[in-house]
């Protein structure tokens, strides 16, 4: 990597976390908490290619209580995930016209791995997760799904792709008979 592609990506990541930072300091603001320590961590900006981390900073324990509180309100509110009712594609369902569930889109199935983004930081772990590529069926830009949240399209008779063993029409095509 050139040197001035190193800076370029620097300083993105230097960009990506200030908007982070900004980000958690607004939602904090919301729900009535302050952090006036929030901050870039100072020495993850140094080297070739820096990985900024966010300093929380120090805060009093009335504090950390109201912020677990709401943590734990969260919590409780979050929505249930709900298992698929279909099993997540795999290789065998490579080539074949699938939709993200996600998004909406359809598109053909290019891939499932299991896949490392490069883009994070040394030293810390890569995680690496399994994911779909998916491509528009008439060509464009690719985009992952995972896997458990795309489904394999099959072509019903009157050429309207229907989710494979039935269900609901996918890509908001409708039948004759449901119009």
């Amino acid at each position: 990597m050139a040197a001035v592609d190193r800076r370029r990506t620097a300083a993105a990541r230097v960009k990506e976390a200030q908007a982070a930072r900004d980000e958690l300091r607004a939602a904090l603001t919301k729900v009535g908490i302050s952090l006036p320590a929030l901050r870039i961590d100072g020495p993850s900006l140094g080297g070739d290619e820096p990985c900024p981390l966010l300093d929380l900073g120090r805060c009093p324990p009335e504090v950390a209580r109201r912020l677990a509180a709401v943590i734990r309100r969260r919590g409780r509110t979050a929505p249930a995930k709900r298992p698929p009712d279909h099993e997540p594609v795999g290789e065998r369902e490579v080539g074949r016209l699938v939709r993200d569930e996600t998004s909406g889109r359809t598109g053909l199935l290019m891939a499932v791995v299991d896949y490392a983004d490069p883009a994070q930081c040394p030293p810390y772990p890569r995680r690496v997760e399994r994911l779909a590529f998916v491509r528009p069926e008439h060509g464009g830009r690719e985009w992952t799904a995972r896997p458990d949240r795309v489904r394999v399209l099959a072509q019903d008779g009157g050429g309207a792709d229907v989710p494979s063993g039935g269900g609901a029409l996918a890509g908001g095509r409708r039948t004759e008979a449901e119009a």
